[in-house]
């Protein structure tokens, strides 16, 4: 029987999105960009082109108020 090869280089704005959903999953009142960027490590211009799909995908929504994310 074959196993499927696993890949060692994963995709990266997968990895990224899943990290954000996970910055959010812990945070449950809400994270600016600015804060997801700095716990991330990542640029701030980076977080924003990811956002919409998950909002689309309905997995993120902003507030109306704040501007925060949250899940």
């Amino acid at each position: 029987m074959r196993r499927k090869k696993v890949y060692e280089s994963p995709v990266q704005s997968v990895e990224r999105t899943l990290d954000i959903v996970e910055a959010l999953s812990v945070n449950r009142t809400g994270i600016g960009v600015t804060e997801l960027s700095k716990a991330l490590t990542l640029t701030p211009r980076t977080i924003p082109r990811l956002l919409p799909t998950l909002m689309v995908r309905k997995y993120v929504e902003q507030d109306s108020e704040s501007g925060k994310y949250r899940l």
